[in-house]
């Protein structure tokens, strides 16, 4: 543990150098407040104009999910600019020879923030949830967002060859984060659908046996 906390040594200072750090600690926080004081407000308004009861409000898991991810991610991003500058610089090929190895350093490198960020994520779900969200949803948000970071960090690595196709990835890599969404506007317009078959007797024509009539016959 003492040569990885070591060998991460040079990374933030590196971060700390070139502003990264702050970008990666501050980008949560505004998204987390962005989230927990405009969405309220824009459901408020988008409810008195529509005259609805409920229009976001279904769909606040999508926000906890969403800075649950973007967290980690972003601390990870940050790990992997590192890695992709040293590959370049032939600074990671001494770390490999080192007792280190290539496991310790990607840990280092990626295995620490991913940690970081996941104590960071849980206390802005805290602060930031639109949901009264339990303490084991946190936590399960967080090991979620922790796991996809480490995903996308992975694929990064293993396919850019330099810095600025690394950035490339990490924006392309975005396409997996519209996944989160995709799942409740597929869910909830069903579930609409679905009472509203209800609604107008369409359940009852479909399947007769369920209203009972094919009992009384």
């Amino acid at each position: 543990m003492k040569r990885l906390i070591v060998a991460s040594g040079p990374m933030i200072r590196e971060l700390l150098g070139d502003f990264m750090m702050a970008v990666c600690i501050l980008a949560p926080i505004l998204m987390g407040i962005a989230f927990r004081f405009f969405i309220p407000v824009l459901e408020s308004v988008l409810c008195s104009y529509f005259q609805q009861t409920q229009i976001i409000e279904p769909y606040y898991a999508v926000f906890d999910l969403m800075l649950a991810v973007m967290t980690p991610v972003m601390f990870c991003f940050a790990g992997v600019l590192v890695i992709l500058e040293e590959l370049d610089s032939g600074v990671a090929k001494y770390y490999f020879i080192t007792p280190l190895e290539k496991k310790g350093y990607l840990v280092s490198r990626i295995g620490l923030p991913v940690l970081g960020a996941f104590f960071y994520t849980i206390v802005l779900l805290i602060l930031f949830s639109l949901k009264k969200t339990e303490i084991t949803s946190i936590l399960g948000y967080s090991v979620s967002g922790s796991f996809m970071a480490i995903m996308i960090s992975m694929f990064v690595v293993s396919y850019a060859k330099n810095k600025m196709e690394g950035m490339a990835l990490v924006k392309l890599s975005g396409l997996l984060i519209l996944g989160i969404p995709v799942v409740f506007l597929w869910i909830v317009p069903c579930n609409i659908c679905l009472r509203c078959c209800q609604a107008t007797g369409w359940q009852k024509s479909v399947y007769p046996e369920k209203t009972g009539i094919l009992y009384h016959a």
